[in-house]
């Protein structure tokens, strides 16, 4: 069943910290879980004209080692791309998160980017900075259904506002030091929904299938 996302109320709960959203950020991220990101960038690839599917699980072959979120195939053309692809939906409410100023200028936001791309990437080493995030540029064993895919990349997602140049880019890549990757993607879920609201629209049409089986768990529990 498709739902409406209101742009405006996740940028206010997740970027802005507003009033009485503290302490339940990490409940509403519990809920939403991976959905919130997989849905906005399988609506970015799709806009940009690419057919996108999803697999899991994302490991390395077996029951041991490590294990991301999910892959991501992009088929536009002549062109297959598959991405292993691990979720971080760290916030401003989240123990050292950069809360957004809600009155901020381009100039501020630039900034704001800035500074947080330099709390999550080690600029000097060239990899994600927190042990949780380097997972992603362990090279996972690819889903049978993908084999024929051209380029096998990493990407990492993030809610949070960042760009190494402060731009307002939602998708980008940078040069990485690994045995198995040259290079990471990097998608800022925040960057992207700031997009959508630039072009004026509003809330986005999605299916959050985990996010709705929570919420059913939650009405039959109390209601």
């Amino acid at each position: 069943m498709t739902k409406n996302l209101d742009l405006s109320a996740l940028l206010d709960f997740y970027d802005y910290h507003v009033e009485k959203s503290k302490t339940h950020a990490t409940a509403i991220n519990a809920v939403l879980g991976e959905d919130l990101a997989i849905c906005l960038m399988t609506n970015y690839f799709e806009h940009d004209g690419y057919k996108v599917s999803l697999k899991r699980p994302c490991t390395q072959g077996g029951t041991r080692g490590h294990r991301l979120d999910i892959w991501f195939a992009l088929e536009k053309e002549n062109k297959k791309d598959i991405f292993q692809v691990e979720i971080k939906n760290w916030s401003a409410h989240s123990v050292g998160g950069i809360r957004v100023d809600k009155d901020f200028t381009e100039d501020s936001m630039v900034s704001h980017r800035k500074r947080v791309w330099k709390k999550r990437f080690n600029v000097e080493s060239k990899v994600p900075a927190e042990e949780a995030s380097k997972k992603v540029l362990t090279k996972m064993k690819i889903h049978d259904d993908f084999i024929e895919y051209q380029e096998h990349k990493a990407l990492l997602c993030f809610w949070e506002p960042m760009h190494p140049e402060g731009k307002p880019d939602a998708f980008f890549e940078v040069p990485v030091n690994s045995e198995s990757f040259g290079a990471m993607s990097v998608f800022s879920m925040s960057n992207y929904v700031s997009i959508l609201l630039g072009r004026d629209i509003r809330t986005l049409e999605v299916e959050m299938k985990e996010a709705d089986a929570r919420v059913d768990w939650l009405q039959k529990l109390y209601s």
